[in-house]
């Protein structure tokens, strides 16, 4: 006899890809990526209109979303869905996903989140990572062009001496969140820098449109 199954799916969601935990700065042209578990898969019938995966959008818009869900390899108890969402206006957004189980039972889950302006590009979360640090340091940012091919420059500086570091990556498909480089704290010539604080920026300019943006920090370097 066949467990009983009285609950819904659990679901996860998320705006861009998993890896985004921002929801401030959110590209006008996204995608909602649900992660979604049922211990007796996702019902993904289309009998009746009830039984469909939908999205709303601002309570406003409905989509029907089943051919964008996947089940993870050699299991059907997990799967994710992509769902694109384009042409976003600037500002506060709401989205909701209903999904059915095998058993006809329903989960929802909304997500809230903020658009930039569609002509901007958006910096935000610039850190490194350790920070103080002894020899090696870690470079990461999020932004709200996700899916766009990408020119990012990261240059650090010395108070009184300019420029002791730059670097530039061309980023394809680029994801919310990035990482850039392991600095070893030397110049671009393998010199070994002092002890000090130093201030570093990252520069970010769309392929696309040209649109550009540039956010600083500090770091600080002990030996």
């Amino acid at each position: 006899m066949p467990p009983v199954d009285n609950e819904g799916p659990l679901i996860d969601l998320f705006m861009g890809d998993t890896l985004n935990t921002s929801l401030e700065g959110i590209s006008h042209n996204t995608q909602l990526v649900a992660i979604l578990e049922d211990p007796s898969g996702i019902n993904l019938s289309s009998f009746g209109i009830g039984n469909n995966i939908t999205i709303t959008l601002d309570d406003e818009e409905t989509f029907i979303a089943n051919e964008y869900y996947r089940d993870f390899k050699d299991d059907f108890t997990k799967g994710y869905l992509s769902f694109p969402i384009t042409n976003l206006s600037k500002g506060p957004h709401n989205l909701k996903l209903k999904v059915w189980d095998t058993y006809n039972n329903s989960s929802e889950a909304e997500i809230n989140f903020t658009v930039a302006d569609p002509n901007e590009v958006v910096i935000y979360r610039l850190e490194n990572y350790p920070n103080p640090f002894t020899r090696f340091t870690n470079f990461k940012f999020s932004h709200n062009r996700s899916g766009e091919d990408l020119l990012v420059t990261l240059s650090i500086t010395a108070p009184l001496s300019g420029t002791v570091y730059q670097q530039e990556f061309e980023v394809e498909n680029s994801p919310s969140d990035l990482e850039l480089v392991e600095w070893s704290a030397s110049t671009e010539n393998g010199q070994n820098l002092k002890a000090g604080v130093y201030i570093y920026s990252v520069t970010v300019r769309s392929i696309r449109d040209g649109a550009k943006s540039q956010a600083y920090q500090k770091l600080i370097l002990i030996n």
